[in-house]
């Protein structure tokens, strides 16, 4: 590996031992209910600036860090099966001990009041949201619809049901068409609402929102793009939290939903705008944060960059050689830079940039990608023991914080390449 700037770290490369990050699970795991608190939730950690204690959201606040534990509780193998592990299916989790590690399941106590931990989490998170940026937005990772959705997962109800419906309308008029706080991100929610209800509303509504999101997109000589209207600026993003790989997902999400002309549309701009826009590394190809490229192109993570780019695109039911090869040398620039320095979390850490290679390993079915996924799980493992050592407890949000990492950690026991709150929600 190299690095090509000191955002990223040659690591020590350490054999993938399974029983070690199972092991990593389950420390987080405990020093999350360790610290949780029933009114107060948890604790915000120093490197999350401006962040409240008790803070709410999906992203960095106490919702994401329930819909989490939540998950490993219960959740059972999803996606291709490691080949460390024989092929079955599991319909619920595994509770034998043996079987339960094997599977990235942790001990996680009965009797946990998710919904009403969740009910705490967006009574806490209103306030703050009310005085951000866009307090009208049904945001997926920042407002109440990723709380609403998380609750929904863990205690659904026709009530609601009908206020998410509500929220993911509001967002249709609103200005922001990407997935942080926009358009694209309501349709996400419309997707995975259609795996915990059969209200055909939220198919419909997906279908207005895709209409739209892709009647916004411009023909720029960097192929189709679309202009985020963001924090006071118009700029042409790329990245899978911000723009156009985000929306893109957010489209490919609901293929099925999509008509024929839509479906060939998104398969011929899809691969021509990501070939147009890579830039060349001695290693692979990035991608810059936003065109025209005013900035450095040196990012290298998951919101920003390869990582997230090739995340969000390898999933796309259509294949091209170009396209193909422009996700691998995406995949081959993650590597090439190294573990990030920031820690073993989702957004801008290492455990994010390792979910490249799951969804490569996926896409391909090459070993290569699975064992490179691994030696990132490893690294973020050590980074997130180092952090919580030196701090003495944890980071406890989802997208920046340790139970992020653990769903990684068990992604790569299982092979499952689904990345939280955009895959699986």
């Amino acid at each position: 590996m190299t690095q090509p700037d000191d955002r990223h770290f040659a690591p020590l490369h350490r054999a993938w031992d399974a029983d070690e990050a199972m092991d990593g699970i389950e420390e987080i795991v405990d020093d999350a209910l360790e610290h949780l608190h029933p009114d107060s939730l948890w604790p915000a950690h120093p490197d999350d600036e401006d962040v409240p204690d008790g803070h709410g959201s999906i992203y960095f606040g106490a919702a994401g860090v329930i819909w989490a534990l939540h998950r490993l509780g219960t959740a059972a193998f999803e996606g291709p099966r490691s080949p460390d592990l024989p092929p079955r299916d599991v319909a619920h989790a595994p509770t034998e001990p043996s079987t339960r590690r094997r599977a990235g399941t942790p001990r996680v106590p009965a009797g946990i009041d998710h919904a009403g931990l969740l009910g705490t989490a967006l009574r806490r998170n209103a306030p703050w949201f009310a005085e951000g940026p866009y307090p009208a937005h049904a945001s997926l990772l920042f407002g109440d619809l990723g709380i609403l959705l998380a609750r929904m997962r863990v205690a659904p109800s026709e009530e609601l049901a009908e206020t998410i419906h509500a929220r993911i309308a509001a967002n249709e008029s609103l200005p922001t068409v990407e997935l942080m706080w926009g358009l694209a991100g309501s349709m996400l929610a419309c997707v995975s609402m259609r795996t915990m209800t059969e209200d055909a509303r939220f198919e419909h509504r997906f279908r207005a929102q895709a209409t739209r999101l892709l009647a916004e997109l411009d023909d720029t000589d960097d192929g189709r793009l679309w202009t985020q209207d963001l924090y006071g600026q118009r700029l042409r993003l790329l990245s899978a939290v911000h723009g156009f790989a985000g929306n893109a997902l957010a489209l490919l999400r609901g293929w099925d939903w999509l008509d024929a002309g839509q479906r060939a549309s998104l398969a011929e701009f899809v691969p021509r705008t990501l070939a147009a826009t890579a830039v060349p590394s001695s290693s692979g190809v990035n991608w810059p944060q936003s065109l025209p490229a005013s900035r450095p192109i040196e990012l290298c993570q998951h919101c920003h960059g390869a990582p997230g780019i090739v995340t969000a695109l390898a999933d796309a039911p259509f294949s091209t050689p170009s396209f193909e090869n422009m996700l691998v040398a995406g995949g081959e620039h993650v590597w090439e830079a190294g573990p990030l320095r920031k820690g073993g979390n989702l957004c801008h850490g290492t455990a994010g940039n390792g979910y490249a290679f799951l969804k490569l390993y996926r896409r391909t079915d090459d070993r290569l990608w699975l064992d490179r996924a691994r030696c990132f799980a490893m690294v973020a493992l050590d980074q997130v023991r180092e952090r919580r050592s030196a701090l003495g407890r944890g980071r406890f949000s989802l997208w920046t914080g340790d139970i992020g990492t653990a769903l990684y950690l068990r992604g790569c026991i299982t092979g499952n390449a689904a990345f939280p709150t955009v895959d699986v929600f």
